[in-house]
């Protein structure tokens, strides 16, 4: 929560999941660095009957329900293109600046389902994340990572909206920032 508060910029966080004990324990490390919280609970795995209660526990706390690809394969063939995250992000937030919406999330902070390969194909080619989820098998060398004690790296539209948030910041903006 400290990065995406200190070195994303941001000033909100919109927190998804199915299990109440790990939403609230994520709320209260993201309060504690100074974000604002949206819950925006998923019980996917819920019948209906099973989540009316679920969602009436948060008061109607949710503001938008989004899926993370689970399981997604590129297909053969794609190329990494981190700028295509970049371009869009600098196409949509000035549109979203000049219409004055209040707050933008970007869809994830981390594809966890699609981590990262240097060599041989690259689940994370199907990930929306700013980051990328590092494990034993994405040969990414330690000594070349922005964060070394953590299991991911950041990929171009995290220094992207960092850089525009940072602006934002130092302009004084009193808009919300999230990732």
């Amino acid at each position: 929560m400290r990065v995406i508060a200190r070195d994303l910029h941001c000033t909100a966080i919109r927190i998804t999941g199915g299990d109440p004990d790990r939403l609230e324990t994520t709320a209260r490390h993201a309060a504690a660095a100074g974000l604002e919280v949206w819950f925006s609970p998923f019980p996917c795995e819920m019948t209906n009957e099973e989540m009316l209660p679920y969602l009436a526990d948060y008061g109607g706390a949710g503001r938008h329900i989004a899926m993370e690809p689970d399981g997604v394969t590129p297909k053969p063939g794609l190329v990494r293109d981190e700028g295509e995250q970049v371009r869009c992000l600098d196409d949509l937030m000035p549109i979203f600046e000049d219409e004055g919406v209040d707050s933008v999330f970007w869809f994830s902070f981390a594809g966890y389902g699609t981590p990262h390969r240097l060599k041989g194909p690259d689940p994370d080619l199907a990930s929306y994340g700013i980051v990328k989820i590092l494990d034993e098998q994405s040969g990414y060398p330690a000594d070349e990572r922005a964060y070394p004690d953590l299991p991911w790296e950041p990929k171009q539209a995290f220094y992207a909206l960092a850089n525009r948030y940072k602006a934002l910041e130092e302009q004084g903006a009193s808009d919300r920032r999230t990732p």
